[in-house]
């Protein structure tokens, strides 16, 4: 039910969005009306966004989740979810900083499914970072594996709640207007699909910093083989 649910809602989803742009084109002069078409244009991924996270969450409790295995550069991952994540920092005014290091190596992955990864992390910084305020990507590598965090400045988690912050009932983290909290969940389906590991540290009232392990040895032993 839910597999037609969902095909059944992105069709009128698509014709809004489609419809939203080619408007866009015609409007360009006038502010106000682009400001009411950026609203419905967002307002429209939003629940294309919701609907996938519902099916993918299904999919992960089933074991049926899978991902692509192709050579992925994980700086070209946080540009695609850094460049999604900016018009939002920018309505809120939060500055969003990147610290990577320099010759990371590729992973194998699935390149759609990472950058959805990334970008369920930054939305959750960006939700709870206060106008003004920061969040940091950061990757360096380390022992076969490429660590990245997000790390925001927001209020933080209590110790009793961090255990449910990537699982299926992390919207009682959050406040119920903050949406059905299943982007975390999938996300840390995403990362565990891809033979890793996701963790979070907080405090309250010192933001909080989430974490992700991703093995890239397996691109190295097929650049070899290529080689």
């Amino acid at each position: 039910m839910l597999s037609v649910v969902s095909h059944d809602l992105r069709n009128p989803l698509s014709v809004i969005l489609v419809s939203a742009r080619l408007l866009s084109r015609t409007l360009r002069d006038d502010p106000g009306a682009m400001r009411q078409l950026d609203a419905v244009t967002r307002a429209a991924d939003e629940i294309n966004r919701m609907i996938q996270d519902l099916v993918d969450a299904q999919h992960i409790e089933r074991g049926s989740f899978e991902v692509a295995r192709e050579a992925q550069r994980i700086d070209d991952v946080i540009h695609r979810a850094l460049t999604a994540a900016e018009p939002l920092c920018a309505r809120k005014e939060v500055e969003l900083r990147r610290e990577l290091e320099s010759e990371l190596p590729s992973l194998l992955g699935d390149g759609e499914r990472l950058v959805q990864c990334v970008s369920a992390l930054l939305d959750n910084a960006i939700k709870f970072t206060p106008k003004g305020g920061h969040i940091t990507v950061r990757v360096r590598r380390g022992e076969g594996e490429l660590h990245l965090s997000v790390t925001d400045d927001g209020p933080g988690v209590p110790p009793e709640q961090q255990p449910r912050i990537f699982s299926r009932e992390s919207h009682q983290v959050r406040p119920v207007q903050q949406g059905v909290g299943l982007s975390m969940f999938v996300a840390k389906g995403v990362v565990e699909a891809h033979g890793g590991r996701v963790w979070a540290e907080s405090a309250v009232g010192s933001g909080c910093t989430f974490h992700a392990v991703l093995p890239y040895g397996e691109a190295e032993a097929a650049a070899r083989r290529a080689g």
